[in-house]
């Protein structure tokens, strides 16, 4: 991962809304270091502000600790205030990106690729963003579009049909929530499923509650894999991880269900997979269904 060998800090860094409102917390100054400290390591690591161990993985609150040489407990501490400031932001994909990095850190051509990645997210979110938007101005053009015609035209004949037809409006709305709601609540379901066989399989005591662990995992839900897509990746992987001492620590969601990795990781599984049993009959013996072709 090519990074840079220098970053910038404004001098008037320590005077800063932000920087002084953490100063004042308690162990605010130890924050502060934090911070900086992960200035340096976004510099190295790739000079676009994401804090990512390789072009796959991202960082770790254990890894992340090792890196400013404190232990889990500050970081994670370090961390819940940077984020409440606005200066950290954990992305959906589980990575932490330093926020404002582009504004005040020169980007070179050898962050190209980073830098896309990172274009392609925001474009994502903005997309996100503008449905409930447009959804609300089909909303007001219905509303708009329909009224001129009730003045306009034989007002005691046209009216009720409009009313009606916004109850309907309204109705179905209604429906759609309750629905979406429905969906929302049982991809939450299936995320605490996903993380209870992950610390089944693995040995491992994952939080089902931290939302890390479960955004990563809700991601690839919604993408349109099945909970089996998911539980067949901690199979594979734990079989071919849980005895190796170094690549054990990455049976975790963040690495497991990453969306760069995920398709590949399902491949090898269903690859590996064993094939189902033979059918047979009632004696025993294997059934040849060519026979019906």
């Amino acid at each position: 991962m090519n990074g840079v060998k220098w970053i910038k800090l404004d001098t008037g860094i320590f005077q800063s809304p932000k920087v002084r409102k953490l100063r004042s917390m308690p162990s605010g100054d130890t924050a502060v270091l934090i911070y900086i400290d992960l200035l340096t390591l976004a510099g190295r690591q790739g000079g676009t502000g994401e804090l990512m161990l390789t072009d796959d993985l991202p960082f770790e609150f254990e890894d992340l600790a090792r890196e400013c040489d404190v232990d889990v407990n500050t970081m994670r501490m370090a961390m819940a205030m940077l984020q409440k400031l606005g200066m950290v932001r954990l992305r959906e994909d589980g990575c932490y990106v330093i926020d404002g990095w582009e504004d005040h850190q020169a980007v070179d051509g050898s962050t190209a690729k980073n830098r896309e990645r990172q274009r392609r997210f925001r474009e994502r979110q903005k997309a996100a963003k503008s449905l409930p938007a447009a959804t609300q101005d089909a909303d007001r053009n219905v509303t708009h579009n329909v009224t001129p015609n009730v003045t306009q035209g034989v007002t005691c004949d046209v009216t009720p049909n409009v009313t009606e037809y916004g109850l309907e409006i309204r109705d179905k709305s209604k429906e759609e929530e309750q629905k979406e709601k429905a969906k929302k609540e049982k991809v939450e379901r299936d995320v605490t499923e996903v993380i209870v066989y992950l610390n089944e399989r693995s040995g491992k005591r994952f939080n089902s509650k931290t939302e890390g662990a479960r955004k990563v995992i809700r991601a690839r839900l919604n993408d349109g894999y099945a909970v089996d897509d998911l539980k067949a990746v901690i199979d594979s992987k734990c079989a071919q991880w849980v005895t190796d001492q170094r690549m054990r620590e990455y049976l975790r969601p963040s690495t497991l269900f990453a969306p760069t990795k995920f398709d590949e990781y399902l491949a090898n599984a269903r690859a590996s997979a064993p094939p189902p049993p033979a059918a047979r009959a009632p004696d025993g013996q294997a059934i040849d269904f060519s026979i019906y072709d």
